[in-house]
């Protein structure tokens, strides 16, 4: 945190390009389990991906049988594709998997606005 208490960010998180290709200009469902979901479902907005439906479980979740044919069932009616982030999709039963795309996310480290925030800490400090 900042002097502001504004959080400073040094990093930038991007979607991997050929998962973004993959379903392009579909119409999306999208489930996840992580701590702060909205994240995930502004990524998949900011890439102008059409979110129909979106599913939200608490974070480190198991994903039951019933909770996979409920989401896949749902998403064969829409005809929407399924889709989650990497960290979901392994926590999804090998059987379904075929019918969840799984978008792998990059995160990209500013070491310049980092390096740059350092040495004002540290002159500050002196």
């Amino acid at each position: 945190m900042s002097e502001s208490n504004k959080p400073i960010a040094y990093v930038k998180i991007e979607a991997d390009k050929a998962a973004v290709e993959k379903i392009k200009n579909k119409n999306i469902l999208a489930f996840c389990g992580i701590a702060h979901p909205e994240n995930f479902f502004g990524l998949l907005r900011y890439y102008n991906f059409n979110l129909i439906r979106k599913f939200i479980y608490p974070d480190h979740y198991f994903y039951s049988k019933h909770d996979l044919i409920k989401m896949i069932s749902e998403s064969e009616k829409k005809n929407l594709s399924l889709v989650t982030t990497e960290k979901d999709y392994v926590k999804v039963n090998k059987n379904f998997r075929n019918k969840i795309f799984s978008i792998p996310l990059k995160i990209k480290f500013n070491e310049n606005k980092f390096y740059n925030f350092f040495l004002k800490k540290i002159s500050a400090d002196v």
